[in-house]
């Protein structure tokens, strides 16, 4: 807490600065800061992390909040994390939210349109367990779209600029060197990109030796009925 000095010289502290929670700005070590029953679960170990506890309850519970200093620290943490592993030589621009590797070069040579169409993914139980399993790592999800929650030790890297993007680009040329990641996921995307062989060996490019890779192609054909939602 940061500590005031009143008209009257004496110490005061205040109270941190609270922001209200969504799936999108969750942050682990601002939610067990702010929420100390949860932190004591997750020590007590009667729950895997405040993540799990907030998506099973505290997104119901109104009350609860977290620190914004320390969110704001945190996603500073993550986005110097992910610009270490960034290939610069290649074109891109800085937008703050995300890293944009999209090119106009890339879009016309794999063929890429812009549409207002959001396509969302849930994390099935096989990609949560390699998430928590690294919690302490790194882990690319390579496409699949916007997914309604995030995770610190994940990078977001997807073909449209999502509020849950953090780097846009094309998987058949993937804008990191190479072993950035300790755990790569690719869920129901090559069977989407125009290149999958060659998005295939960028994945095991960016991949660390002896990391975990899942990948999921359900289908055969590029295009097929998915989830979607619409912008408003």
């Amino acid at each position: 807490m940061q500590d005031l000095r009143t008209h009257d010289g004496n110490a005061h502290e205040s109270s941190p600065s609270l922001e209200s929670i969504t799936r999108l700005s969750f942050c682990e070590r601002a939610y067990l800061a702010t929420n100390a029953d949860v932190a004591e679960a997750v020590r007590a170990g009667s729950i895997a992390s405040g993540h799990m506890h907030f998506d099973l309850f505290g997104h119901k519970e109104a009350h609860r909040k977290q620190a914004v200093d320390i969110a704001r620290e945190e996603r500073q943490k993550c986005r110097a994390r992910i610009e270490a592993l960034l290939d610069k030589s290649l074109p891109y621009a800085d937008y703050g939210r995300l890293f944009d590797f999209l090119s106009p070069e890339l879009k016309a040579k794999f063929d890429i349109h812009d549409s207002e169409l959001i396509v969302e993914n849930l994390y099935d139980g096989d990609a949560l367990a390699v998430i928590e399993h690294h919690r302490d790592d790194l882990i690319l999800d390579c496409g699949a779209g916007s997914h309604p929650l995030i995770f610190d030790n994940v990078v977001n890297f997807k073909i449209s600029a999502y509020p849950s993007t953090d780097v846009r680009g094309v998987g058949e040329v993937l804008p990191f060197v190479d072993n950035s990641f300790d755990a790569v996921l690719s869920l129901k995307v090559l069977e989407h990109v125009k290149d999958p062989f060659t998005a295939a060996r960028e994945l095991l490019r960016v991949l660390k030796p002896g990391g975990d890779l899942v990948v999921v192609v359900p289908l055969t054909q590029p295009t097929h009925g998915f989830r979607t939602t619409t912008t408003t």
